[in-house]
């Protein structure tokens, strides 16, 4: 009889282990559906996001940035440097108006259309710029992953 009751208990807790195994697999899935469909929403909303906004003075400024070196030479430091100075402060003020979410996906499609016209080592430090650019602005998130 003990041991028809230990088969008995043993077979309960397997049943019971595969039912909470499936309940534990199907929280998971619908909350992996919940986040990619999430994540499509966002994307989309950026996507609107930066057809309305105004990003060119970021482009620009990470443009110049990354070329610095040689438009140092060809139009004099003190000038550059203001110039710099002044867009960097247009483009903190344009990356003010996206959503802090919508941020890291803008800065990320600028430096990557800069990247299909070509780049090489200019492309690397463009990429290390637009990464800490939000930092430098002072807003969030301070730093872009991508």
């Amino acid at each position: 009889m003990a041991k028809l009751t230990s088969i008995v208990i043993i077979a309960a807790l397997g049943v019971l282990g595969l039912v909470v195994a499936d309940a534990h697999r199907t929280i998971i899935t619908t909350m992996e559906v919940e986040e990619e469909e999430y994540n499509q929403r966002q994307h989309e909303r950026c996507r609107q996001m930066r057809a309305r906004e105004e990003i060119g003075r970021c482009a620009e400024y990470l443009t110049q940035q990354s070329r610095r070196p040689y438009v140092l030479e060809m139009r004099g430091i003190e000038n550059q440097r203001r110039r710099g100075g002044e867009l960097l402060n247009e483009c903190c003020n344009e990356l003010r108006n996206v959503d802090e979410e919508c941020r890291c996906e803008l800065l990320e499609e600028i430096v990557s259309m800069e990247r299909r016209k070509g780049g090489g080592q200019e492309e690397r430090q463009m990429f290390q710029r637009a990464r800490n650019l939000p930092s430098m602005c002072g807003i969030r998130p301070q730093q872009c992953y991508f």
